[in-house]
């Protein structure tokens, strides 16, 4: 049985003018900071126009507990849960937070769905899931598959190393005839005739 919960919480930051909006993300920062620092829980986060997203990995009884401090937590605003998911090991192995307008995968999903700024709330169905594999794109947790193709035969393919191998002899060929020609091979065991006179 999975023993860890993957979740997608979104929310928009409280506050009214830019110089309250910026006081609270900076306090939303130092508390993400500060929370996440235990290990319990570790993800990524992604600010942009005043909409947060919250991709965090715990295991069941912490991932309940996160849920319970992300939707009272003073500084959110219409918190909504839109994904939810157990999986068997985690992807990050620690928190971190993004910014929308500063990510050049965010940027280019922006632009390819015609959006002009950041919205979580509209990641539905297929477009939630190319947003998780952008966020995919950012875990650092070393994930060994159970199962690969080397593990079933029980030996790894030589392929991609003979084709380097013929491409390296053929250069050092190469190379060996063009010293023979101009005569910087003093030991040549045969006389290479070029041109005939």
């Amino acid at each position: 049985m999975p023993k860890f919960h993957q979740t997608i919480i979104i929310s928009t930051l409280n506050g009214d003018n830019p110089l309250d909006k910026r006081d609270i993300l900076t306090q939303f920062t130092t508390d993400a900071t500060a929370y996440h620092q235990r290990g319990e829980s570790t993800g990524i986060t992604y600010y942009g126009n005043n909409y947060l997203l919250n991709f965090f990995e715990s295991s069941e009884y912490d991932i309940e507990q996160h849920k319970i401090d992300s939707f009272d937590y003073p500084n959110y605003h219409a918190a909504e849960l839109i994904y939810s998911k157990r999986v068997y090991e985690k992807s990050f192995n620690s928190w971190q937070m993004k910014y929308t307008q500063n990510d050049p995968l965010v940027q280019a999903f922006l632009a390819k769905h015609g959006w002009i700024s950041f919205n979580p709330y509209l990641l539905k169905d297929d477009i939630l899931q190319e947003f998780i594999d952008i966020i995919m794109a950012y875990a650092d947790a070393d994930i060994t598959p159970a199962i690969t193709p080397a593990s079933i035969s029980g030996r790894t393919s030589l392929r991609p190393y003979v084709f380097g191998t013929i491409i390296v002899v053929c250069v050092a060929w190469l190379i060996f005839m063009a010293l023979g020609y101009f005569d910087y091979l003093s030991f040549a065991p045969f006389e290479i005739n070029w041109f005939q006179r």
